[in-house]
């Protein structure tokens, strides 16, 4: 009787097991798909049924292609066609047993990818109860299993996201009893990244620091800081396009653009990867901030081969200014005309370039160059269109253009009075604009205070930011605000 009690619990803890066994196939399979060979790593999930099975985490890997596939190409009818496998995925993992790290962790996974692709396509609702499924399952598994790191990342992810809602939206999670500081998320991902290394979780490493790269450029008070492991950034981004990405878009929030193309430009291109042609724009945005022409070609293949509708309206402004800034006005007006019949509106890129389009009025073309070589870190040259005497400002707006562009240079050269300076100006006489300029200067200010350590004033400005009415980009810099107050007052 011993024995037999002894085999059936030795089979039990076996079946427990096999049911969420990370295994030599589901990791090499993960690496294939977090480096978008998504065929490969079906593949290899095909191998791993047919040797095991019983086990559930080729369920969590088959959900991350379709995830990918769909997020990166932004097509609503994939969307719409993949969506249904999710609950037969669910259903499938619920039946096992529960007494495995990965059981929850799956679950939560499941859902808050998902969660990712409603956003994209204005499905806030069923966005909101999966991010809360995936918020309680994930802090269930951490009690449960405090020592399994990948909770970290997921977790880390989940606060960054409640951390920096909007105060309109903040009911959200109060209804929801969600709790989260983006201060505490960026310290749970670069935790999760660290421990990750010469771990048994190493094959998860590139995931965390994708998630690393786009949360410092977006949510943290002090983007232009290195990221840890930069030269693993460096080495990886030549394997896998979607850190390429990442780590480019980082790199270009940093001012270093000339880095930034060759990361683009050194990414695999191969039919073997996943196409990521939103790459394509930002490399062209790259040679854009330039003054380069070659931008076009870049631009015209992404807005060519690119499934989905958003960023199009904003890539036909892109090539419009390359025009433009060749002065070359018929075909500024000809391809803005596209912009009016192509894409959506739903990103405030996007929204900006429409608006252009409708008024029908080309910027003021110093003070786009002016931009454009600020946005690649060229401030010298920036500064030096500028500062020409021949320099012509048509009314309020390019006067408050002007305070702000300098403030930004002379922030970005260190020079911490003359940048307070204009972006007080900036605020002074650009509030009640639907630009964006004087909001932005208030976060930029609140953020120089926040560095010195000054929180009284940095707070001050935080809340002037979030107080004021404009149009552009308000969603983008205003959540920014939140995170600032999130890190001062979590």
């Amino acid at each position: 009787m011993k024995i037999l009690f002894t085999i059936l619990c030795w089979l039990l803890a076996t079946t427990s097991f096999s049911q969420f066994d990370f295994n030599e196939n589901c990791r090499e399979a993960y690496g294939a798909v977090i480096r978008l060979e998504l065929d490969r790593g079906r593949d290899i999930l095909e191998t791993e049924r047919v040797e095991n099975p019983s086990n559930r985490i080729p369920l969590l890997i088959d959900n991350y292609i379709d995830f990918l596939r769909v997020f990166i190409s932004g097509d609503e009818e994939l969307f719409h066609r993949l969506e249904p496998r999710r609950a037969g995925r669910i259903s499938r993992i619920r039946k096992s047993r529960e007494d495995s790290p990965y059981y929850l962790c799956s679950l939560a996974m499941i859902n808050l990818q998902w969660a990712f692709t409603r956003v994209k396509f204005g499905e806030y609702l069923r966005a909101a109860v999966e991010i809360n499924r995936a918020y309680k399952y994930l802090e269930e598994n951490k009690q449960r299993y405090p020592d399994f790191i990948p909770n970290d990342l997921g977790l880390g992810v989940l606060h960054v996201m409640i951390g920096s809602i909007p105060k309109q939206y903040k009911w959200v999670a109060r209804l929801f009893s969600m709790e989260g500081s983006v201060k505490k998320g960026m310290h749970e991902i670069g935790g999760f990244v660290k421990k990750a290394e010469n771990s048994a979780w190493a094959f998860q490493q590139a995931e965390g620091m994708f998630f690393l790269a786009f949360i410092q450029m977006n949510f943290s008070s002090f983007p232009e800081q290195p990221l840890p492991l930069a030269a693993k950034y460096d080495s990886l981004s030549r394997h896998n396009p979607l850190l390429a990405y990442a780590y480019g878009r980082y790199l270009m929030n940093r001012g270093e653009n000339d880095k930034a193309l060759r990361v683009f430009r050194g990414r695999p291109q191969d039919d073997g990867h996943y196409p990521l042609f939103y790459v394509d724009y930002l490399t062209g945005i790259c040679l854009l901030n330039k003054l380069d022409p070659d931008c076009r070609p870049c631009i015209y293949r992404f807005v060519a081969n690119f499934p989905g509708r958003n960023y199009i309206r904003s890539a036909w402004q892109k090539l419009a200014w390359s025009y433009l800034l060749e002065g070359d006005t018929l075909s500024y007006h000809h391809t803005m005309e596209k912009v009016r019949h192509y894409g959506d509106d739903w990103m405030e890129s996007d929204q900006i370039a429409l608006q252009e389009a409708v008024e029908g009025k080309p910027p003021n073309v110093e003070l786009l160059k002016a931009r454009l070589l600020f946005d690649g870190g060229y401030y010298d040259d920036a500064l030096d269109v500028l500062e020409r005497k021949d320099i012509r400002l048509c009314g309020k707006a390019d006067t408050v253009a002007f305070y702000y562009r300098l403030g930004r240079i002379y922030h970005r050269q260190g020079k911490k009075p003359e940048s307070i300076r204009y972006y007080q100006r900036t605020i002074d006489s650009g509030q009640g604009l639907d630009a964006y300029f004087a909001g932005n200067a208030a976060l930029n200010l609140a953020r120089i205070y926040e560095t010195s350590g000054d929180t009284a004033r940095a707070l001050y400005y935080y809340d002037a930011c979030l107080s004021m009415d404009f149009r552009d980009y308000e969603a983008a810099v205003k959540q920014k605000a939140m995170a600032g107050k999130s890190r001062i007052k979590p």
